[in-house]
């Protein structure tokens, strides 16, 4: 009989969705069988303002590259696409992350210029260091803007390795990320202080600096993190969240897509001597 693990998933809303089939396809193969609880700790919007990219579309022919850092942020070119009624130039080199790219390639119909050995923005940065062309590239990278949070640091990390191996680089604010709303926050507080759950999934440096402050928001006595094991996809992510105070107790060495992160969850909690619900 498999083991069932309740698990409280942070992602936002579309982002959730996947990890959601995925947990669910990893239900049907593994000997452990998670119980997911989907309170998504940040929302991630395209507005209306961002539409109107004329500006950069403008002059998106003098960058050699475009970077995606998210799927939201292909989203949002994609609607930009569509409002202004135009089509990307194919001569740019096209750069998107992991699963990202296949998504890239058909909502943007554009190819990457190349793919980097580990799905990450710093897998990015070793690509073109190793190409030997990176000084003097002008590169566009397309993230989130980060409205009421702590940003995280991976977007700034990446602009600055850019950076420091000489390459050109603009920050297009493509879509928003703030907290998820109070009521979202109430039932996690309310999650924590019964022990009603055995692990957090989280995904982004964003939603432990959210689900940080709703611990801040308990009672100690009520001990909100005893037996919880808190679980990171991938290291990125994990520095966000140690930074901001936050105990993670594994990190995901799989990160290239859900489905290898619900996999690495799934071997992780195996491997505990007890699992308890």
């Amino acid at each position: 009989m498999k083991q069932s693990i309740s698990l409280l998933v942070t992602a936002p809303k579309d982002y959730a969705h996947r990890f959601l089939d995925a947990i669910e396809e990893c239900n049907r193969e593994g000997k452990v069988a998670f119980s997911p609880i989907s309170i998504p700790m940040i929302e991630t919007v395209i507005q209306q303002r961002v539409l109107a990219w004329s500006t950069f579309l403008g002059e998106i022919n003098s960058y050699d590259y475009v970077v995606f850092t998210s799927r939201k942020a292909i989203d949002s070119m994609s609607l930009t696409l569509q409002h202004e009624r135009v089509s990307l130039p194919q001569q740019v080199g096209y750069l998107a992350i992991g699963k990202d790219i296949e998504w890239m390639k058909n909502r943007l119909q554009v190819t990457p210029r190349f793919i980097p050995k580990e799905p990450s923005p710093m897998g990015i940065v070793t690509e073109l260091k190793e190409s030997n062309i990176h000084s003097h590239v002008r590169i566009a990278v397309l993230g989130p803007q980060v409205e009421g949070l702590k940003e995280p640091e991976t977007v700034p990390a990446f602009l600055r390795e850019l950076k420091a191996i000489g390459c050109e680089v603009a920050f297009i604010p493509a879509y928003l990320t703030r907290s998820a709303s109070p009521q979202a926050c109430d039932q996690v507080k309310d999650l924590l202080r019964r022990h009603a759950i055995r692990g957090i999934a989280l995904t982004s440096g964003a939603e432990a600096e959210v689900l940080r402050k709703v611990i801040d928001s308990l009672d100690v006595s009520t001990k909100p993190l005893e037996n919880m094991v808190i679980a990171s996809m991938g290291p990125y992510t994990a520095r966000c969240a140690q930074q901001v105070g936050l105990p993670i107790t594994f990190t995901s060495p799989q990160f290239g897509s859900f489905l290898a992160y619900a996999r690495a969850l799934q071997g992780y909690f195996l491997s505990l001597n007890t699992i308890s619900t």
